[in-house]
């Protein structure tokens, strides 16, 4: 409908690769414009109508749909809301058809005979963002209505849009969200994806950035005992390192973006020689920090860990493997790097086959393959 909102999210993806910072203000524009912001046609008297049906949108999608954890209404509930809406704000039998209609026109509503519902998921969530947004005066305790919808599955992402819409999330908010009490595995996976609010939240301030990306890296590192019990329960092939890689990639997914490259750096630098650190958190900050570091800086901290690893005597056995896999991983086109990693790996092999053994796949296993390291 808005062709110009769909070539701008496409410059977007191709020059920094994400979105998400940006999407908010996608959906900001296209919202606007089907219902009407760019109307020059109307006259003065409806120059904010597009603000009067943004609103209704907002507190229909709230009120009808969030806090009530739906993502469709019956015809009815949404008639009763509309009676409500027109009764509060003294509009007529015409003009409150004429609303509704031009609401319709605008794409973001499907009414049928027997249900309403928003177009998209997305628009639901954005709507809902809004309302709290807008009308935050109206939420009692308004902190704790977005913690508890960062974590409500029915709620999609009406906390990013919220956080969006603000440009910015307080440390106080993001403490709420990172100390949540629960256990689960879940939580901890949300904690991890945090970054998705900071990138959101551009313009929060350096030191909010800096405590999210630390506690996410820092969830990752405490999931990590949860995510093999669960793997071995399901019985995975190569439980522990499969979970390992899974947390990495997850918390590559939540923070590596362009708008917390200089607090990436920054948490690298402070810990990358920091041998009291568990060696877990500091492999996870250096595979998402990567892309920003220079390449020599890369080996340089690839050969340090190698031999760190190397002459543990803290680590078990499987550990030295899998971490040792994983450096071999982070920079796979560099040959002489390369060549390191395989050299140790051959060290390992000959220390730990059964350890080395246990990470291929079963398919392998039944056809007596042995790694080829030797």
């Amino acid at each position: 409908m808005v062709p110009l909102s769909l070539i701008l999210l496409i410059d977007i993806v191709e020059e920094y690769k994400e979105v998400p910072a940006s999407v908010t203000e996608l959906y900001e524009r296209y919202n606007d414009s089907v219902l009407g912001r760019e109307d020059k046609n109307k006259g003065i008297e409806v120059l904010f109508e597009y603000l009067i049906k943004k609103r209704f949108l907002s507190s229909l999608a709230f009120h009808e749909f969030i806090q009530k954890g739906l993502v469709e209404i019956t015809k009815d509930s949404f008639d009763n809301f509309v009676g409500q809406y027109a009764t509060e704000y003294r509009m007529g039998e015409d003009e409150l058809k004429k609303f509704i209609s031009e609401i319709e026109r605008a794409g973001l509503l499907q009414i049928a005979e027997e249900t309403v519902l928003f177009r998209h998921r997305s628009f639901l969530d954005y709507f809902a963002g809004f309302y709290a947004y807008d009308r935050h005066d109206e939420i009692d305790n308004l902190n704790q209505f977005i913690v508890d919808k960062y974590f409500d599955d029915n709620a999609g992402e009406t906390t990013f849009f919220y956080i969006g819409l603000k440009r910015a999330i307080s440390q106080n908010l993001l403490n709420k969200i990172l100390d949540y009490e629960n256990s689960s595995l879940v939580y901890d996976i949300d904690k991890i994806l945090i970054g998705h609010l900071l990138q959101a939240g551009w313009h929060s301030q350096t030191n909010t950035k800096l405590l999210g990306i630390e506690k996410a890296l820092r969830h990752a590192q405490g999931a990590k005992p949860k995510f093999y019990a669960l793997a071995e329960k399901e019985g995975w092939s190569q439980p522990k390192m499969m979970s390992d890689l899974f947390l990495l990639v997850a918390c590559e997914f939540s923070l590596r973006s362009g708008f917390l490259e200089k607090e990436l750096q920054e948490i690298y630098n402070k810990y990358k020689n920091d041998k009291s650190e568990d060696l877990f958190f500091r492999l996870s900050t250096f595979w998402v920090a990567k892309p920003y570091l220079e390449t020599e800086e890369i080996k340089s901290q690839i050969e340090n860990l190698l031999s760190e690893i190397s002459l543990s005597t803290s680590l078990a056995d499987n550990e030295k493997v899998r971490f040792t896999m994983i450096l071999g991983f982070i920079d796979s086109r560099d040959k002489v790097l390369t060549k390191s990693v395989r050299k140790q790996i051959d060290k390992i092999y000959d220390k730990y086959p059964k350890e080395l053994y246990k990470l291929l796949p079963d398919n392998l296993k039944k056809n007596k393959f042995l790694p080829p390291v030797k």
